[in-house]
């Protein structure tokens, strides 16, 4: 033992007196005479207290070569760390946490010489880094795919776990590589919303580590602006902005609750997403205009949008006429001062259907009679819906205090059918 211990000791003096000759350069593979290179680090570069670091020094030019390493923070590091053949091994404890700038320095008889240097980062604790950095956080389900995946840090050979805290998410852990971390994940229709997804790494010796990353999955809907005007005269044109979110290269349907509406034939959707329509005079009502929108990945939304038709150029006609005495035949009589609604005969009928320019028959037949008894209308009794009944129509809703739109719908027909 006694003269292991006195070999040692000599040898370690024999380095310190050639490390005299070597010329000390802090960084790269730097020689004269040769090479020094240091390769298979292994766990990494960042590591615990109490796991091993390990690297070897591989050198060329040298003939029996003598290796020595500095560390250049006080640390526990000893000289016999690193091995005659340039293996390196050493394992770190919890006062070696911190920055460790490594030398390694090789020589030979012949004078040659080279250093290397090495850093090494002993943590306090293990940690995960997501990479590559993730480049946008918002997603379009059934279209978008994210890749994302992590750096283990001061983790050895850790397996992987994911979680997502969105309720009835479709990322699951069959979306994780549990050997490399990487996630691949399409998001569903269904994962409309803010996605917080934890990465979780851990290792033999039980260290773990976690990081989270926030995703926001676009729910497809669609919204409406700038529209002109919710009244508008026949004739006009009326418009407004779609504006579609999460769709890709959409596809717009436009239907109208109204009978006869000519929102199918007149309006349009441009390139930009503006829709324009222009009523005619068959459009007078009140349209529940509704956009459906989709696209090829199978994202679909609706909105309505209601919009009034009125006349307003027949109402201000009908309301210039001047009075007419009781010994002229008038097509309409209107007075200047509040209407005065003359009883009808209870005829016993009851509406119950649209009424409007172009409709025929017995209902149409009975509301000129009523609106002839009123004194309201003049023309003749056919059983045909023309202008001069949609204006006497008009001019009964404005005495019932109905918006004057000359179509009969709920709240004319009500009044209609309340008179006595």
């Amino acid at each position: 033992m006694y003269y292991v211990r006195t070999l040692q000791i000599f040898t370690q003096f024999f380095k310190l007196l050639l490390m005299v000759l070597v010329f000390s350069i802090p960084s790269g593979a730097v020689y004269a005479g040769g090479t020094v290179t240091i390769q298979t680090l292994s766990p990494a570069s960042t590591v615990l207290p109490g796991n091993i670091v390990s690297f070897v020094a591989a050198i060329s030019g040298f003939t029996h070569p003598y290796f020595s390493v500095t560390d250049s923070a006080s640390s526990s590091l000893r000289a016999d760390d690193i091995f005659g053949s340039g293996t390196f091994y050493w394992t770190p404890t919890v006062t070696d946490v911190g920055t460790h700038n490594l030398t390694v320095s090789v020589m030979d008889f012949y004078g040659n010489s080279a250093s290397v240097g090495q850093s090494i980062v002993v943590s306090s604790s293990s940690s995960l880094v997501i990479t590559p950095v993730v480049a946008t956080t918002t997603l379009l389900s059934l279209y978008d795919k994210l890749i994302i995946g992590v750096v283990p840090v001061a983790l050895i050979n850790p397996n992987y776990t994911v979680h997502d805290f969105f309720s009835g998410s479709s990322l699951t852990s069959s979306n994780i590589n549990t050997n490399t971390g990487t996630v691949t994940w399409t998001p569903a229709l269904t994962d409309g919303g803010l996605h917080a997804i934890t990465i979780t790494g851990t290792d033999t010796r039980g260290n773990s580590a976690s990081i989270s990353q926030d995703i926001t999955v676009l729910k497809p809907s669609i919204t409406t602006s700038h529209l002109t005007a919710s009244t508008t005269d026949s004739g006009a044109i009326l418009s407004f902005t779609v504006v579609p979110v999460g769709f890709v290269n959409p596809v717009y349907q436009v239907t109208d609750t109204l009978s006869g509406s000519s929102v199918r034939v007149n309006s349009s959707i441009d390139a930009s997403s503006t829709f324009s329509w222009s009523p005619s005079l068959t459009d007078i009502g009140m349209h529940i205009i509704t956009i459906l929108v989709s696209d090829v990945y199978g994202h679909v939304a609706t909105i309505k949008q209601t919009v009034t038709v009125t006349d307003t150029k027949t109402i201000a006609l009908a309301s210039e006429v001047a009075p007419v005495s009781m010994t002229t035949s008038a097509l309409i009589s209107v007075s200047t001062s509040t209407t005065q609604v003359t009883p009808a005969i209870s005829s016993g009928h009851l509406f119950t259907k649209l009424l409007k320019l172009g409709s025929s028959g017995t209902d149409v037949t009975m509301l000129q009679t009523i609106l002839n008894a009123q004194k309201l209308y003049s023309g003749p009794i056919n059983g045909s819906f023309g202008r001069r009944t949609h204006v006497a129509v008009k001019l009964f809703q404005k005495a019932h205090s109905i918006a004057p739109l000359g179509s009969v719908g709920p709240s004319t027909r009500a009044a209609l059918n309340a008179l006595k």
